[in-house]
């Protein structure tokens, strides 16, 4: 709490090499504000936006707003030690290769939980079915129902993984050095806000920064993500920044995962062309 209670508001500007744990927190706060007044807008518009409690119940609201706070204060206690823990240019280049890789990691794990949650189980599986998989097939129906949800829904599944791993980084390997804080901060908010990056590939006129970013492969490009709404649905899962999709799709590790699981579990595999229980 003192830590963080030192920082100043204008400590927040570029003029100076630290970065309060409060300016890097402020990402989500932006994020949850511009999609909010969105949704707010289309729905004073008569526009197709669902309500909260017709697609998610109330308790499930709560645990993902729940979710939310928990991840910003964790994150504050990720930054701090990632702070107190930079001494020299050393440790500033050990915490650059921590955030790329930390960032690259995030494209690879929203692919690994995609292509699950599109190939296994079901919106009615307990517990993982209507926080992870019922979106994800709703998706495939309706691919542009994400541009309708407000910021909670969008990210707040993601955000429940993310708080458990800034609280196991901030708690418990808090004096592993500003590389590994980097890495999990990076990875985290890469994690936690990749539907935020999936959205915007499915806007047709994204900001111009963003715009930008998609053009150089950092961020999910249109055309990249294109390919995951095209026969047979079943390539193009990580939706982040796509790195890992022609990686994956070339080495066929995601085919041959499945089909191994599919026989472990006793079920016949799904179908090539499209996930189970997904229309296009």
């Amino acid at each position: 709490m003192h830590a963080g209670a030192g920082w100043g508001r204008r400590e927040c500007r570029n003029g100076g090499v630290r970065i309060p744990p409060h300016c890097v927190a402020a990402v989500i706060e932006r994020f949850g504000g511009k999609l909010r007044v969105a949704s707010r807008r289309r729905a004073e518009a008569g526009g197709a936006g669902r309500p909260a409690p017709g697609s998610r119940s109330k308790g499930q609201r709560a645990l993902e707003q729940g979710a939310l706070l928990a991840a910003r204060v964790c994150m504050g206690g990720v930054a701090r030690s990632l702070e107190r823990g930079i001494d020299d240019a050393s440790d500033v280049l050990g915490a650059l290769a921590g955030a790329g890789a930390g960032y690259a990691l995030a494209d690879l794990v929203s692919g690994l939980v995609h292509w699950a949650c599109d190939r296994f189980g079901s919106p009615d599986t307990p517990v993982l079915g209507p926080r992870l998989i019922a979106p994800f097939r709703e998706h495939h129906d309706r691919p542009s129902a994400m541009l309708e949800h407000d910021f909670v829904e969008l990210v707040g599944s993601s955000f429940l993984a993310v708080a458990a791993l800034w609280a196991a980084s901030w708690l418990l390997v808090s004096e592993h050095g500003p590389a590994w804080q980097a890495f999990a901060l990076a990875l985290g908010l890469a994690t936690g806000l990749t539907n935020v990056a999936h959205r915007w590939a499915h806007i047709p006129e994204p900001p111009r920064a963003v715009a930008w970013l998609q053009r150089r492969g950092l961020l999910l490009a249109p055309e990249e993500h294109a390919l995951h709404h095209q026969p047979p649905f079943a390539t193009h899962y990580c939706v982040t920044t796509g790195w890992w999709n022609g990686l994956l799709l070339r080495s066929g590790v995601l085919t041959w995962l499945e089909s191994r699981l599919r026989k472990v579990d006793g079920r016949p595999r799904a179908p090539r062309g499209r996930p189970p229980e997904v229309r296009n």
